[in-house]
């Protein structure tokens, strides 16, 4: 027994699907009131009406109750928005009822996009240059809002600058429209320049393309003399350490204000005022 209704259908952008994309398959839903006859719904019936070209093609999978399909399309050549629809008429229901029109409940759009994201790093605006303290500041200007966990300090470098990247610590502070940012040195246990720069392929935008190669159109350069002595603090280490104690190792911790180059902080460093002797100290980076 049939109702003798048409088969309404809906089509939404699938449950996880990201929008915008630049990667494949991108995916919809679509959702028949009863089950279909499936020999009358192939990728023919499908019309793209959004600005997006050379989808080719389009792909259909039943998820085994004739109802509900995910359409996805595989490939597109043109940047612009894929928003499929069914006309009436072009499927039926398992007695021959045709569908009507495709509607959407939610989100029938997705935007297809490609473009890779470019980068400046210049000076920030205020920055000193020479510059003998910490923080020295630039500005990132990307062309378009990047995905923020894809930035990360690790993805820069200091390549171009005399001072070797494992001596400066970097800093990101976010604008809040995701594409302004202020990279900051924190950090810094050398002299010479700063240059930061971002490789190709290190940061992506909120549809997954990867970044240019970051230019540096004004001035991307700060000069850094570092004038300011490290300050050290020397205490006993928090528990398990006891005093007065017969157990070895005795240890402390010790504090410098600012990185320091390790390799030059060594064991003969040590003085003892105490009353101790015959000790041999030994030293241990965080």
């Amino acid at each position: 027994i049939d109702n003798g209704l048409p088969p309404t259908v809906t089509i939404n952008q699938a449950s996880t699907q990201p929008d915008p994309t630049a990667l494949f398959p991108i995916n919809f839903t679509v959702v028949f009131s009863e089950p279909i006859d499936i020999t009358t719904f192939t990728n023919t019936d499908i019309i793209q009406n959004g600005t997006a070209t050379g989808i080719t093609p389009w792909g259909i999978t039943d998820s085994g109750d004739h109802t509900t399909f995910t359409l996805f399309a595989s490939a597109v050549s043109g940047i612009g928005t894929l928003i499929p629809s069914i006309a009436p008429g072009m499927v039926t229901d398992s007695i021959g009822n045709p569908n009507l029109a495709a509607s959407t409940s939610t989100d029938n759009t997705i935007t297809y996009e490609n473009t890779p994201p470019t980068v400046t790093i210049d000076q920030a605006s205020g920055q000193s240059d020479p510059a003998n303290g910490t923080p020295v500041n630039f500005t990132v200007i990307f062309s378009e809002p990047i995905n923020v966990s894809t930035f990360i300090a690790s993805d820069i470098n200091n390549q171009s600058g005399t001072i070797a990247s494992s001596l400066i610590t970097w800093g990101i502070t976010d604008s809040g429209n995701h594409m302004n940012f202020t990279v900051s040195a924190t950090a810094v246990a050398g002299n010479g320049t700063l240059v930061p720069s971002i490789g190709a392929g290190k940061v992506t935008d909120v549809a997954g393309n990867n970044n240019l190669a970051s230019t540096s159109p004004t001035d991307g350069s700060v000069t850094f003399n570092d004038n300011v002595s490290p300050t050290v603090t020397v205490n006993q280490a928090v528990l398990p350490q006891k005093d007065p104690t017969n157990v070895l190792p005795i240890n402390f911790t010790v504090i410098f204000s600012e990185p320091i180059i390790a390799s030059i902080f060594t064991p003969s460093d040590i003085s003892q005022t105490g009353t101790a002797t015959g000790i041999t100290w030994s030293i241990a980076d965080s």
